[in-house]
């Protein structure tokens, strides 16, 4: 027996992943066209509702369904749903469609059958149902909120250890019906996350994971376990109770979602027999190019060391969706220095790029007791401490000391670009109220600490 095993194909309102799909899918129905599989998994995530909730008649609801149509005319599909964040209700949908070969959707967990008559077409129904059973399937798909509130649980470690109770029972009793003789394969078709699997270094998991275990999923003395959730493939292979090798595997994603995937994508083709392991064939996709680069400030080089870099990228990024990132101190960062760095990546002929700057705020700097200074006190503490070179600090000090009381509370935070060596006729002003002293830094009573040096970032 001969499976596609596809997971995590993402149909997604935003337009970019949509587009991945699109060109990942058309792949995927054309080499099933070509090896014409007697089945087709898909675990979950075939929608991505997280993006933005999605209509029947949108764009990636009409590629979704031509997308399970079009295999549905090669060999019968299985679908399990997805995270909910994710799926939603979507795949239901998939099972109400009019297509040469069956449909099914798992959105419980349970067990089916597959059957290929010799002279008819293939069809699931229950396992009891008699005939030519070819397969027995389990299904499983993500555990969600609406699990957790039906059982009880308020928290996700106690959700975790409920769940992996009763998931092992469940596996028990799949397995009870797997230990019927019989040469027909052994099949789970689910959705979540495995202890101890590999993630890609980029993919942001949603929230903590409810997790089950390759030990309890042998306990269902399946051939081969298609799991679905996360995107970088990877196979195990496990002893079943009955001393047989239970093969499982994450296909990963067959598109790249972020630029933390720097993993070849694909999917499987898995070769059941009754006498041996399940064979797995990873089959590439044309999964769109991500190229990315970061860089640290450096501080001996300055900006020319930030352009100096994004040329050297934009050698690498023909052909690519990239990303630059870069670091750099507020007092240096214009938008000058970005319009420089979109210059030179222009010229890289990336199918699209983007430019990210982190900005490291300025130090300011606090003096050891100021919190039991008086004002005046303060600000003498504060410009003995402060890096700023201030021409005429008496003379400053002085007109700091003729401010009403009402016009300030903590004088460490008052920037030094509003004292000027004019100092008299800047405190005319402020008296008069025309000019507003800015910037102002809570003190130690308010919150602040007294440190040698407080960086504030963002």
């Amino acid at each position: 027996m001969k499976l596609f095993h596809v997971a995590d194909l993402h149909f997604s309102p935003n337009v970019a992943k949509l587009n991945e799909s699109v060109t990942v899918g058309e792949s995927i129905i054309e080499r099933a066209v070509a090896e014409k599989p007697d089945l087709i998994v898909l675990a979950g995530d075939t929608v991505d509702e997280f993006d933005g909730s999605i209509r029947i008649d949108s764009p990636p609801a009409m590629a979704a369904i031509s997308f399970v149509e079009r295999l549905a005319e090669v060999a019968p599909v299985v679908i399990v749903r997805g995270t909910r964040s994710h799926d939603r209700g979507a795949p239901w949908i998939f099972a109400h469609l009019k297509t040469r070969h069956q449909v099914y959707v798992g959105l419980k967990p349970e067990m089916i059958g597959f059957f290929m008559p010799d002279n008819a077409k293939p069809f699931f129904a229950p396992i009891d149902v008699g005939g030519n059973l070819v397969a027995t399937i389990a299904l499983m798909p993500s555990p969600d909120k609406a699990w957790l509130v039906e059982n009880g649980v308020n928290t996700i470690e106690e959700a975790n250890v409920k769940l992996q109770d009763t998931l092992r029972d469940v596996f028990r009793l799949f397995g009870d019906a797997n230990a019927t003789p019989g040469p027909f394969a052994r099949l789970l078709v689910a959705h979540g996350m495995v202890n101890g699997s590999e993630v890609s270094s980029g993919m942001a998991m949603i929230g903590d994971d409810i997790e089950f275990s390759l030990s309890d999923m042998a306990l269902g003395n399946f051939d081969y376990a298609a799991l679905g959730h996360v995107h970088k493939h990877q196979a195990w292979a496990r002893e079943r109770t009955d001393g047989k090798t239970m093969m499982a595997a994450y296909s990963g994603s067959p598109g790249r979602n972020n630029f933390g995937e720097t993993e070849e994508k694909g999917f499987l083709m898995v070769s059941l027999s009754p006498d041996a392991p399940a064979l797995l064939n990873f089959i590439p996709t044309p999964a769109r190019e991500f190229a990315f680069a970061e860089l640290d400030w450096d501080a001996a080089n300055g900006v020319q060391a930030v352009l100096e870099a994004a040329e050297k990228f934009a050698k690498t990024i023909a052909g690519t969706f990239a990303r630059f990132r870069y670091t750099i101190p507020e007092e240096f960062s214009t938008s000058e220095v970005r319009k420089q760095v979109i210059e030179i990546l222009e010229k890289g002929a990336a199918i699209d790029f983007k430019v990210e700057a982190t900005v490291i705020p300025r130090v300011r700097r606090r003096a050891e007791g100021i919190a039991q200074a008086t004002r005046t006190e303060k600000f003498k503490l504060w410009l003995a401490a402060s890096d700023s070179e201030v021409e005429a600090p008496e003379l400053a000090t002085k007109y700091v000391e003729a401010l009403p009381d009402s016009s300030i509370e903590d004088l460490i935070g008052v920037t030094m670009e509003n004292i000027t060596t004019d100092a008299g006729i800047l405190a005319e002003k402020v008296k008069k109220g025309e000019v507003a002293l800015l910037d102002i830094t809570p003190s130690a009573e308010e919150g602040g600490t007294d440190s040698e040096t407080d960086t504030t970032t963002p």
